[in-house]
This record gives structure tokens, sequence and C-alpha cells, in this order.
């Protein structure tokens, strides 16, 4: 049985290239970079001669980088947004995915005329959700800048497409509960009217998680189910959006309050959101106002 390849490189409309088996025809995306021309390209035969990926760079019509894979588990991602020029230099980053292993490895590339260097990270999986490890970054670049280009890559390149990539994390599992432990404190903080009279717990409503951002919709009680609204705090709607950041929680944007806000307060929260923000963690009256 032949393996899914995915291969996503945005410089054509975000063209999304994928093959399933049997005979692939050969697909491109490129883009012309000052004067480097970048080209991504995949095709070729699973059964037979191997399918084959390729990211080329060229200068003036000579080659000055090139990575190929004819793994059949194996494709590159890419994304526009990390390709940029910073003076002659051209600067990119791609991930060599290995759907079949454990582990990915996310390279960041600089090219100076003629010259490429290579700078590798580890993506770790075993976890479930993806981590960033650090590696070898070649002497004399910025090292700052370079780890910021790493991260910046990892989230774009990492976050969960679509639907497809949105879950309710089940009860008792680690990622309901860390959602949860964060809200609290941020509840009790910001909203308490006076200090707890006893352990905060939330009856959830709603909860989805695609990658590092998680939408929250509940009430919050007492630990032995009393009631804690009119008590400690305000009786209105807990609706929060959190981000995940070096392993924790925190809220992102705090939807509370009694009525239905001006359009003004909605835009604020938009702006707010990153690029990679995944639309489809939130209800239709959430996505409705903010214009999604």
């Amino acid at each position: 049985m032949h393996r899914k390849v995915r291969i996503c490189f945005s410089f054509l409309a975000g063209a999304l290239l994928i093959a399933t088996g049997g005979q692939a025809d050969a697909q491109s995306a490129t883009a012309k970079v000052g004067p480097y021309f970048v080209e991504l390209t995949s095709g070729g035969d699973f059964g037979r001669n191997g399918y084959r990926t390729a990211i080329e760079v060229a200068r003036q019509g000579r080659v000055v980088f090139q990575r190929t894979t004819s793994e059949a588990l194996s494709g590159f991602r890419m994304d526009a947004r990390d390709v940029m020029l910073e003076g002659d230099c051209l600067i990119f980053y791609y991930v060599l995915a290995c759907d079949g292993l454990d582990d990915d490895t996310l390279f960041g590339v600089r090219i100076c005329g003629d010259k490429a260097e290579v700078a590798e990270s580890t993506v770790y999986k075993q976890t479930g959700e993806p981590e960033l490890r650090l590696g070898s970054i070649p002497r004399g670049w910025d090292v700052a800048k370079t780890e910021a280009g790493f991260r910046t890559a990892f989230a774009r390149l990492y976050r969960r497409a679509a639907d497809g990539g949105t879950f309710t994390p089940k009860p008792g599992s680690p990622e309901r509960l860390a959602i949860c432990d964060a809200l609290r404190v941020y509840v009790e903080k910001q909203h308490a009217m006076a200090p707890p009279k006893k352990k905060i717990v939330f009856k959830i409503n709603r909860i989805t998680v695609n990658g590092n951002y998680a939408f929250f919709d509940g009430v919050p009680v007492y630990a032995d189910g009393s009631a804690a609204l009119y008590d400690s705090l305000p009786d209105m709607a807990y609706v929060f959006l959190l981000r995940k950041a070096a392993g924790r929680w925190a809220v992102l944007a705090d939807f509370c309050g009694t009525d239905v806000p001006e359009e003004e307060w909605w835009m604020k929260i938009r702006r707010k959101l990153p690029d990679d923000f995944p639309k489809s963690i939130l209800p239709d009256f959430y996505r409705g106002h903010l214009q999604f």
C-alpha cells in the first residue's frame, strides 16, 4: 500500500501538492526572489522508480542549492512566507517530513551568491504535538534571528490544517487538564469578586483544540458541585481563546461578558490573532462576529 506524500509550498496561490500512489504526474511551484529562482517539484512512480521531490535554487541560471528525496514516505514542506532576502542573501526554511518515522528535520538555508550554508533543528513527534528542538547553526550566523526564523517556520509548517486538525481533548486528558488549570488561575485573578471559598473547576460546554490554539466555553463551579457564580464570581459567559507557548497554555482573548459587544470590540480581538490562528476551533457565532 502506497503512503501519501504532502508538499506544501505557497508561492502559487498556496498550492498543496499531493500524490497518493500509482503514477503521479510531475507538479511544481516556482518563485523569483531577487536574483534567485526557487522551485519545488514532485513526481514519479511509487511502484517502480520511486517518488521524487526536490527543492532547487538557481542564480543567474546556475544551480546553487538542491535537495532531493526519493523516499516514498518523505516529502518537503515549504511556505513562501519563510523565504526572504537579506541584503544579497536568500534565506528560507523547509521541513523534510518523514511520515513513517518519529521525527522530522527542519532546515534553515542561507545562500549568498553561490555559497549555501544550512542550519538544522529536529522536530520531535512522539508526544502527539510536534515539538521543536533547536540544533546546529553555522558559525557566523545571527543566532537569535536564526532561532526566531526556525520558530516562525515551525509554527507555519506544523499548524493543523482545516477542520480535520481540530479535536476535543478527552475528559481527564493532560491537554484538557492543562487548559483548565491555566483558566482557573486566570479567572480567579481577573474576574473573581472575592477570593474563592473552594477550588474552582469548570463545567465545560465546548472545548476545541487545533495545534497550539484552543477555544473554551464553560461555567466555573466549585469542585463539590456547588455554584461559584454570584458567590465569588460574576454571572456571565466564560469564553476564551488560548495559545500554548513553551508547553504552557495562556489566555489569548477574553470574551467574558453579559452582552454582545459592538463590532469594533470584535475587530480589536481579530487584529490580535496571529497569522496561523485556526478558525476551525471557533463556533459559527464567534466565527461570524470575527468575520472569518
